[in-house]
């Protein structure tokens, strides 16, 4: 039982520090950013579509279809590759919270 209070009192202690808060700040400020950056890259396509069918088709001609094509598949790309952006800076996220707990178990 005494374990337990001095575990709850060691993360709380962690709860408190000022670089755990910036930690999580980071986390939050990164996880926002991309979400609003992907939202507005894979609302594009659609608004492309529908207002500015006219317009793309006059710019790109014949090439339109290809245009919309790979726009669709580069999504799936984008997708992976903030997937795996994702994974790393969580990683990194981890690794700096960890080296945290470790120098408060030290002190």
């Amino acid at each position: 039982m005494l374990e337990a209070k001095d575990s709850i009192s060691k993360e709380v202690s962690l709860l408190e520090e000022k670089a755990f808060h910036q930690i999580i700040q980071e986390k939050h400020r990164f996880i926002i950013w991309t979400t609003i950056g992907f939202l507005i890259i894979y609302l594009l396509l659609p608004l492309f579509i529908t207002y500015f069918q006219y317009e793309l088709s006059l710019i790109l001609g014949n090439f339109y279809l290809v245009f919309v094509w790979v726009y669709a598949f580069s999504l799936f790309l984008i997708t992976w590759l903030l997937g795996w952006i994702y994974w790393k800076r969580a990683n990194k996220t981890d690794d700096s919270i960890k080296n945290l707990i470790n120098r408060k178990k030290e002190s």
